[in-house]
C-alpha cells in the first residue's frame, strides 16, 4: 500500500499489474474517428517514453487514473499523486494538466473509455 505523506490517502497496490503496454494496436482513433483519442494516445506515449527507467512510477500513474475515473479519488487528490509521479517533468504536468481538463469536458466516461480503449485497465489488475 502506497501513502501519500500530507494527506494520508492510501492507495493499495498488488504485486501483479498486469500487461498494461501501450501501442498503436491498442489505441490511435475512437470508433468515430474522434482525434482528440489521438491526442491522448500521443500524452500517454510520452508519459511512458519518459518513465521507461520507472515502470512502477508508469503502472502508479495508469492506477491513478484508473481510481479517479472511477470517483475514488477526487481531482485534488489525482494532482497530488499524480505531481510526486510527474513533477520533476514540468512538461509532463502541463500536459496532464491538459489532458484532465480534456477528459472531464467530454464528460462521465471519457477517461474509463480512454483506459479500456488502450487495454491498460483490465478486470483484477489492480
Amino acid at each position: 500500500m502506497t501513502s501519500h505523506p500530507d494527506n494520508n490517502l492510501s492507495v493499495d497496490r498488488p504485486d501483479d499489474t498486469g500487461d498494461r503496454d501501450v501501442d498503436d494496436k491498442n489505441l490511435g482513433h475512437h470508433d468515430n474517428g474522434d482525434e482528440n483519442y489521438s491526442q491522448d494516445y500521443k500524452f500517454f506515449l510520452k508519459v511512458k517514453e519518459r518513465l521507461q527507467n520507472h515502470p512502477d512510477d508508469y503502472n502508479e500513474f495508469l492506477r491513478c487514473l484508473d481510481i479517479y475515473s472511477r470517483d475514488i479519488i477526487t481531482r485534488p487528490e489525482l494532482k497530488i499523486l499524480i505531481g510526486d509521479l510527474l513533477g520533476k517533468y514540468p512538461d509532463l504536468m502541463d500536459g496532464f494538466k491538459e489532458f484532465i481538463e480534456h477528459c472531464e469536458k467530454n464528460g462521465d466516461g471519457y477517461l474509463s473509455s480512454i483506459l479500456s480503449k488502450m487495454s491498460i485497465v483490465r478486470y483484477g489488475t489492480f
